[in-house]
């Protein structure tokens, strides 16, 4: 059955796009004619997706504006500028009552990734990963077949846990709950903000849940194209390669 709803973090400015997110979101750049957000949403209902949740912040009414043609919820996280993933998954929280796919607003990738997640049926959380060495700034993720054993974000302020080297895959971003693995995303989501634990970025709960549960596994998308777009460069490459692509 297909996946019935989608959550998409739009709530970025993209401060390393420079100049370019002065007075726009960076999930209004375009590709191909299209801005990134609506090929995301183009792509869901392409495959069946209609129940589309967007949570917004930096631009929110110019993202409003911009979708004024398409049927999805939205939701404003007015602490977008302090507060980071986990924190706007959980103003999602209560469209996690069935099964879900998620990703970041700046990711442009083939509609296969989001394919391939589906047909993981027995996985009740599944990552869309790449194998391949990780930078200091990647997702970084440590695999051990496809079960995710651990996973973290890089953040400044937080000392690391995983190092570059020993991580052997990365977190595009993009991934998938069943209806079991949204509960148990939900619950933990809860046992977070119960703590006073909402800051940073969302590898946290997933790190939580693949040690505690051991129920978070990998789609590998090493023969499929994606970019998440944090600089020009990401921008540049997007584009010119999905040129005369939808």
């Amino acid at each position: 059955m297909i996946c019935l709803k989608a959550i998409i973090l739009a709530g970025g400015r993209g401060s390393r796009l420079g100049n370019l997110t002065d007075s726009l979101p960076k999930v209004l750049m375009e590709i191909n004619g299209t801005t990134i957000i609506e090929r995301q949403i183009k792509i869901l209902n392409k495959i069946g997706i209609t129940d589309i949740t967007l949570v917004t912040g930096y631009g929110a009414d110019l993202i409003k504006k911009n979708l004024s043609a398409y049927n999805v919820n939205l939701i404003q996280n007015e602490k977008y500028s302090t507060t980071d993933t986990l924190y706007a998954f959980w103003l999602a929280k209560h469209c996690m009552d069935d099964e879900f796919l998620s990703f970041f607003g700046d990711a442009v990738f083939e509609e296969q990734i989001l394919l391939n997640l589906l047909e993981k049926k027995n996985a009740d959380i599944c990552l869309a990963v790449e194998k391949s060495a990780c930078n200091k700034e990647d997702v970084k993720v440590i695999l051990s077949n496809d079960l995710i054993t651990r996973i973290e974000a890089y953040r400044s302020e937080s000392p690391t846990t995983i190092s570059v080297n020993s991580a052997n895959a990365k977190f595009i971003g993009i991934a998938k709950f069943t209806l079991t693995g949204a509960q148990i995303f939900k619950n933990t989501l809860n046992n977070f903000a119960k703590n006073g634990e909402l800051n940073g970025d969302i590898a946290r709960v997933l790190d939580v849940i693949s040690l505690q549960k051991k129920c978070v596994y990998a789609q590998i998308v090493n023969d499929l194209v994606w970019f998440n777009v944090n600089r020009n460069s990401d921008l540049d490459m997007a584009r010119k390669y999905f040129t005369s692509k939808t």
